[in-house]
């Protein structure tokens, strides 16, 4: 970073070059004097409005006209960085990693190690202390798409039995057309109307700008993902009520005298549920592997880039790694929900009886 930034240098002025390592959770900054003096060793801080703040402070000493901060164009990681520091007032170079990787690859390999350098640095860039100030990918992917899931649940279900409920009035009439516009609209289209909205209601439209502690953070994706969630779940647990109205067992039970609230209470929505109960685990062992299209949308450093970003960057071990882990996970929660099913209907079985 140093080499590239030399030529912001005039002649006679004194500058100051700071470069930074860009990350999807944790940056590293440091800073370096045009003399060569090492004025700031290598410190960590959080990709969050916090961590900024911790720069800036650090910065502040040397002010802002002689200083050069210079970090490496990496995707949406370093966005966020890059607009606070250009809205208060700090010169930002942007370098492209090819470039740099050609230069190391053509000069830096080929050089000798300095041994007035040897004498300079003596200690390596990168031996500092180690801050997490915000839980793993996974973590924040499975938070999210847990919340998101008993949000979808918790509206999805009873907007479906009250539907039912109600066949062809105006409360199911306003249920469908909920279902087919969600279904109709582009999940991407969608995504960037609420972002819009929430904007305009102070919320932040990226997840780095308050970070991980703050629950505006979380608002925004977390009811994206919920509302996306809801019109397949809404259609099919209103279609299994429907059809379990038409069963024999329904009009027996009209005919012992039990009201319509009690029959889709303790009857219908009983063998109703049973389809629901057999996707759950798959819903919620899932939700590690995260949601793409939300997450990029509102950076958030989750799951979901994970596997897109390792087959452009051709990691064949860590797509595998990927591969084989979403395999066991889908694997393992369509046996629990075979083992589930047996819990809500007896009827079910998963050992056969009489030696067949």
């Amino acid at each position: 970073l140093w080499i590239v930034t030399v030529s912001y240098t005039r002649k006679g002025t004194f500058m100051i070059y700071v470069g930074i390592d860009i990350a999807k959770l944790n940056h590293f900054a440091s800073a370096l004097s045009s003399d060569g003096e090492i004025l700031l060793q290598p410190f960590p801080f959080s990709n969050s409005y916090d961590g900024f703040c911790k720069l800036q402070t650090k910065l502040e000493p040397f002010g802002s006209d002689n200083l050069v901060i210079a970090l490496e164009s990496t995707a949406h990681y370093g966005n966020n960085l890059v607009e606070y520091l250009v809205l208060h007032g700090y010169k930002v170079c942007i370098l492209n990693p090819i470039q740099t990787s050609s230069f190391r690859r053509s000069n830096i390999r080929k050089t000798k190690t300095d041994k007035l350098d040897q004498a300079k640095f003596k200690d390596n860039y990168a031996s500092c202390r180690s801050s997490y100030e915000d839980p793993s990918m996974v973590t924040t992917s499975f938070v999210m798409g847990i919340i998101a899931l008993i949000i979808a649940y918790a509206f999805g279900v009873p907007a479906a039995i009250d539907m039912a409920q109600h066949k062809g009035r105006f409360r199911d009439q306003l249920g469908i057309a909920y279902i087919n516009i969600l279904i109709a609209v582009p999940s991407l289209a969608f995504i960037f109307f609420m972002r819009s909205l929430g904007s305009i209601a102070g919320l932040p439209d990226k997840f780095p700008m308050l970070g991980f502690k703050d629950v505006r953070s979380w608002i925004m994706p977390t009811i994206i993902l919920a509302m996306l969630n809801t019109p397949s779940l809404m259609m099919w647990v209103r279609r299994y009520m429907i059809d379990q109205v038409n069963a024999d067992y329904v009009k027996f039970a009209k005919a012992k005298g039990l009201s319509r609230t009690e029959i889709f209470r303790h009857h219908v929505l009983r063998n109703a549920i049973i389809p629901i109960v057999n996707s759950l685990p798959s819903s919620v062992i899932l939700c590690i592997s995260g949601a793409f299209i939300t997450e990029t949308a509102f950076a958030v450093p989750g799951m979901g880039k994970m596997l897109p970003d390792a087959i452009s960057q051709m990691n064949n071990n860590m797509v595998l790694c990927l591969t084989f882990l979403f395999t066991g996970l889908a694997i393992l929660a369509v046996l629990v929900g075979d083992i589930l099913m047996t819990v809500v209907d007896p009827r079910i079985q998963l050992t056969a009886k009489g030696g067949k």
